[in-house]
Formats: C-alpha cells, sequence, structure tokens
C-alpha cells in the first residue's frame, strides 16, 4: 500500500480522501430578469461583464468568497 504523504491530490480525491484538503467550487450565478443574465455579485469591484468572470465558495458557506476573478475592463481582469 502507497505511503499517504506519498499520494497525489488527484488519487487522494478519487479515494475521497479529504484529510487536510479543502475543496472549493464556483459560485453559481443567478438568473437576473432586468438583464436577462446570469449574475454574480462583486459587490462593485467588477465593471464588465465576461463568460470569464468567476467567484470560489466552499460548499458549506455560499456567501463567503474565498477568490474571484472578474473583468474590469477591456483585457485588464482582477
Amino acid at each position: 500500500k502507497k505511503n499517504k504523504n506519498s499520494e497525489s491530490l488527484i488519487e487522494r480525491w478519487k479515494h475521497n480522501d479529504m484529510s487536510n484538503l479543502l475543496e472549493l467550487h464556483n459560485k453559481s450565478p443567478i438568473w437576473n430578469e432586468e438583464t436577462q443574465s446570469y449574475v454574480l455579485n462583486f459587490h462593485g469591484r467588477v465593471t464588465q461583464a465576461s463568460v470569464k468572470n468567476f467567484q470560489v465558495v466552499h460548499d458549506n458557506d455560499q456567501e463567503y468568497v474565498c477568490m474571484q476573478f472578474g473583468r474590469v475592463s477591456d483585457g485588464k481582469f482582477y
């Protein structure tokens, strides 16, 4: 049997061994009737729509954004 420390992250994930790991996911956007589009709330930090905009959250608290990436101007993302 392999030493637990030598297993890759992928192998550990496949075997559902999440000890000392945190699994994060992209936050699902909400449909906005007014704009007829899916939106994420960046609280003013992102100023332009883009399919590349995303937010990363943990399943236990979908409101706490761990990381976000969004367009602020042509070709510029934060």
